[in-house]
């Protein structure tokens, strides 16, 4: 496709990113996944020592609020970006319904 020739490859765009977060938490709800993801890519172009540091907001949820709804998970996610904003990078990811 023509329009993918304007876009980094996948090797540079990787290796960016694991110089940006470099020994920093990766902070994300369901980032497990996401990780999973950048393991899996990491290894096609060769790196296997990929094994950054995270913290999945959604398995705190899910131990602390077990029964409780997605409002209750998006108040947990706000607070936890409130007190990690002085000590981490943290990029959010938004989607609107």
């Amino acid at each position: 496709m023509k329009w993918s020739k304007t876009f980094p490859n996948i090797e540079d765009v990787l290796l960016n990113f694991i110089n940006f977060i470099g020994d920093d938490y990766i902070v994300g709800h369901n980032v497990s996944f996401d990780i999973n993801f950048l393991k899996s890519n990491c290894e096609t172009i060769g790196i296997k020592n990929f094994n950054p540091n995270f913290v999945d907001t959604i398995r705190i949820c899910r131990k602390l609020f077990p029964k409780n709804t997605t409002i209750v998970w998006q108040m947990l996610l706000i607070t936890l970006a409130f007190l990690f904003q002085k000590t981490m990078r943290i990029v959010v990811f938004m989607t609107v319904k």
